[in-house]
């Protein structure tokens, strides 16, 4: 199988740059160079217009922006003495904070003197006009937007400001450490010891094999992984917590039954590690043989109805309890041609039961 790149992870993401600005600063300057080209020869009053408009549209940008962390401000007086000491200021601070307050102050002065001087003439004369435009730029659209939540990030967009803030890698690091110290650190060790309170699954959870084709995908096709219960829950004091309670669901796997639909070819089958059960009570008997079932099986039947106790088991059971053996309900559960992992096999599905009946070598 090829290595999958970086362990399965996939591609390592690059640190985003500064396109978005640069396609932002295209689309400006063409717009710049579209108008101007559109109005040509430029006189001088159409000039001024524009300036005027520009002007004004910022103005009306910080209105609607300072409006918007107005509103802000209203919810964080609801929770000043919780979250800033009862200090109205700190409170203002918070929501009024500007990364470039000085700059963004030399602004609106250029722009408010840039309107007066560039379009004093016509102010007057569509004034009534001018100030509708500009409070509708200034407090309704700004707020329309917010109200409807406009402003909310893109996807992409929180992820500039993570890496740009290094959160990426802070989240990491404190997903790491939370899982060490609240799981590998303490739940983890305990685990044997879960199992072994748990009386259902004592003997089994350890001796599940699992004999499939691994997958790369988060899935399971087969339908063969189901949620089986769960074990005696872990009580620890962690984290300043009494009796912080830890769980481990544990799953289990449907069995295909191996038995062919034919009875011819499943009592020819060699190499195998099969089970006869008890007509009356729920004792099996676990045996492997490398000869072919019906073989096996025939002799497990000769030795019951002689009363050979000492060549097999099953006759053993059925002499001391009188049950009669289910020869009919006779299945194999796994097959493996070589003896020493048959052997094994037959150990592990032996482990698995809770009455059953062998014959040790």
């Amino acid at each position: 199988m090829q290595q999958e790149e970086n362990n399965g992870f996939g591609p390592f993401y690059k640190q985003r740059g500064s396109g978005a600005i640069w396609v932002a600063i295209t689309i400006l300057v063409a717009f710049v160079v579209m108008t101007f080209l559109a109005e040509r020869p430029l006189q001088h009053n159409v000039l001024a217009f524009y300036f005027f408009a520009i002007s004004l549209s910022l103005l009306a940008y910080m209105v609607g922006e300072m409006a918007r962390r107005l509103c802000l401000f209203g919810e964080e007086v609801r929770h000043c003495h919780s979250r800033y000491e009862g200090s109205m200021k700190k409170a203002f601070k918070e929501a009024f904070d500007f990364q470039n307050s000085k700059l963004i102050a030399l602004i609106a002065i250029i722009s408010l003197g840039t309107a007066y001087v560039s379009f004093y003439d016509m102010w007057y004369s569509y004034k009534a006009e001018f100030t509708r435009l500009f409070f509708l730029n200034a407090i309704f659209i700004p707020l329309f937007v917010f109200l409807f939540g406009l402003r909310k990030l893109s996807r992409v967009e929180y992820s500039q400001v993570n890496e740009k803030e290094n959160k990426n890698l802070a989240d990491g690091l404190a997903w790491a450490w939370g899982y060490y110290f609240g799981y590998l650190k303490f739940v983890l060790p305990a685990l044997e010891n879960q199992i072994n309170l748990t009386e259902k699954y004592r003997y089994e959870i350890k001796n599940c094999l699992i004999s499939n084709e691994i997958s790369n995908k988060q899935s399971d096709p087969k339908g063969l992984v189901r949620s089986d219960g769960n074990l005696e829950p872990l009580k620890k004091k962690h984290g300043g917590i009494e009796n912080r309670t830890y769980k481990h669901t544990v799953h289990s796997l449907r069995q295909i039954p191996s038995r062919p639909k034919d009875p011819v070819e499943f009592e020819k089958q060699s190499g195998v590690v099969y089970r006869i059960p008890c007509g009356e009570c729920s004792t099996q008997y676990i045996g492997e043989t490398g000869r072919a079932l019906r073989t096996r099986r025939k002799e497990h039947e000769a030795a019951v109805r002689l009363g050979k106790t000492s060549s097999s088991a099953l006759a053993e059971h059925a002499s001391k309890t009188g049950h009669p053996i289910d020869w009919k309900e006779t299945s194999i559960l796994c097959k493996e041609s070589r003896w020493s992992q048959r052997r094994w096999s037959e150990a592990i599905e032996i482990a698995k039961q809770k009455s059953v009946l062998f014959r040790s070598y």
